[in-house]
């Protein structure tokens, strides 16, 4: 199901969750650009909060995002730098909402069908 008017709730939230992430994440020292790199992000505390991959310097690979507990919020899938697809997650760690690289987005069922 395609909803138009979700459209700018959906950035929002990206925005939003963007902004409250970083008001706790460390400092990450990371070396982008040498061929694959794997960069973890960490809170205060020492949880991973971000998981960016690299490649030549460009984002690459899906990026990872979780809260303090270790559970992921959201994923963006990025190629050859360029942003393709973004997942958002529930609490039970479901995809509930994918936003492809058009600004497309598409709700999705949170049901436990065929599983």
């Amino acid at each position: 199901m395609f909803h138009s008017g979700s459209h700018r709730l959906g950035l929002r939230f990206i925005l939003l969750s963007a902004l409250i992430a970083g008001s706790y994440f460390s400092n990450a020292q990371c070396d982008s650009t040498a061929g694959k790199t794997t960069c973890l992000i960490r809170d205060t505390e020492g949880h991973v909060v971000e998981k960016r991959m690299y490649r030549k310097g460009d984002r690459h690979g899906y990026w990872r995002y979780f809260n303090s507990e270790g559970q992921i919020l959201r994923a963006v899938k990025y190629r050859r730098g360029q942003r393709r697809m973004t997942f958002i997650y529930n609490e039970k760690e479901r995809i509930i909402r994918t936003i492809n690289r058009r600004g497309r987005i598409r709700e999705r069922n949170d049901c436990d069908c065929g599983k």
